[in-house]
């Protein structure tokens, strides 16, 4: 487990995977994605999980089977933000190689993914995702990253 915080935002990352993973650089980009969205005041908790769990918390939320990232969020806004992501390692492994990316890349896509979905921002429309999209990608340009999932 990794926990930063200072004036604005806590940012607690838990691994239940065995694949290594750099938790302090989730947190910094959390951080980075909070800012560019425009939040003032946040706490996440971005938590890693295998398959097994994904399923479970999915169907718990009423999605059926394993998905790569979901998003909850207890306290929804643009300015303040309280949330859990849950991201599958496993799952977004595989889809890794589908977008070209490797594995770490594709969990910080997600992760980014997830931090705006936070915000009460949706794809549910077109020009709703293709909003959201544009955010990612700046926000994933700021963290240095190729770019987002498009």
């Amino acid at each position: 487990m990794s926990r930063t915080s200072d004036k604005r935002f806590t940012i607690t990352c838990v691994q239940t995977t065995r694949q290594p993973l750099a938790l302090a650089r989730f947190s910094r980009i959390a951080k980075l994605a909070l800012h560019v969205l425009g939040v003032r005041k946040a706490a996440i908790n971005i938590v890693f999980v295998g398959e097994s769990r994904m399923a479970k918390i999915a169907t718990r939320s009423g999605k059926a089977g394993v998905t790569n990232v979901l998003a909850f969020a207890y306290r929804e806004g643009r300015e303040e933000v309280l949330g859990d992501v849950i991201i599958c390692v496993p799952f977004a492994a595989g889809e890794a190689k589908k977008y070209g990316r490797t594995t770490q890349e594709h969990l910080v896509a997600l992760l980014i993914h997830g931090i705006v979905h936070l915000t009460g921002r949706t794809h549910k429309t077109a020009q709703r995702a293709k909003s959201m999209e544009s955010l990612e990608r700046k926000i994933a340009l700021a963290a240095g990253q190729k770019s987002n999932i498009s």
